[in-house]
């Protein structure tokens, strides 16, 4: 957890301070240390790889999209909006968002609402893809109406998901 007196740093793996003190997983699901004798708090990033945060309270859902982009993006997983808002106000590296509508806690409208309106520029422009199904027409006009980058169906192809999550990317960064 980063305290107003911390300092973060980000150093990708393997290039990892040898002076650690402590050193955990954060709730986030990054690993978090402390540098010997210092205040400053850093976090070890995945180098290289987009990271992509899939937000759904299915775990069959979620399993699917990580099969599907496991080896081409860093993948953060979260069950409810409220768990997905945190992460994005917390974790920089998040580069692309995929969400379910119908979540406890927040849900998906609310979730896209939060990152449209936010005085952030990062978060505010983060792309935002909604999972739907094809019953599900008039949830998906209100979602293009609150601003969601694109719809994904619940059996998405690989190939097709992938195009979608590298044109995003690419359009983020």
């Amino acid at each position: 957890r980063v305290t107003p007196a911390g300092v973060v740093t980000e150093f990708p793996v393997p290039t990892v301070p040898a002076s650690l003190e402590r050193i955990a997983v954060g709730s986030d699901g990054n690993l978090w240390f402390t540098a010997r004798g210092s205040n400053r708090i850093g976090r070890i990033t995945t180098a290289g790889k987009p990271r992509v945060l899939i937000a759904d309270d299915s775990r069959i859902v979620r399993a699917s999209i990580v099969q599907h982009i496991r080896g081409r993006f860093d993948i953060r997983e979260v069950t409810d909006g409220e768990a997905a808002w945190q992460a994005i106000l917390l974790d920089s590296s998040i580069r692309v968002v995929i969400t379910d509508l119908t979540m406890p806690k927040v849900d998906g409208f609310e979730l896209l609402n939060r990152v449209r309106s936010s005085k952030v520029q990062r978060i505010r422009e983060l792309p935002v893809v909604i999972i739907s199904g094809e019953e599900e027409s008039h949830e998906r006009d209100r979602a293009a109406s609150l601003g969601a980058t694109d719809f994904i169906q619940k059996a998405v192809g690989a190939s097709e998901l992938l195009a979608r999550m590298e044109v995003l990317v690419r359009l983020s960064t």
